[in-house]
């Protein structure tokens, strides 16, 4: 039998949205309607393979975004090589 380790705080986590959007971030805390994230961007595929972009443009990098999980269809924790790729992203040190 397989225990499902619940998320943490800072996990960075992937949800995948019934508009077939995938969405990554760092986790900050849930509700019973909403699941909210820190720092969000979005997979997009380019010439040169996979990338991530801000999920909202329109607002501060910084800001937590609000989910509604009626929209998610799936959440889990990021893949390793991608959440490396999304704290390369995300963060203002040099890594």
């Amino acid at each position: 039998m397989l225990v499902d380790t619940p998320m943490k705080v800072g996990d960075t986590i992937s949800l995948k949205l019934t508009t077939s959007e995938e969405i990554i971030g760092k986790f900050v805390n849930e509700d019973d309607k909403q699941i909210h994230l820190s720092k969000p961007m979005t997979a997009i595929i380019h010439e040169n393979g996979m990338g991530l972009m801000p999920y909202v443009m329109t607002v501060s990098p910084e800001t937590t975004i609000k989910i509604n999980k009626q929209l998610v269809i799936a959440t889990e924790k990021t893949a390793k090589p991608i959440a490396e790729e999304y704290v390369r992203n995300t963060s203002s040190l040099a890594i």
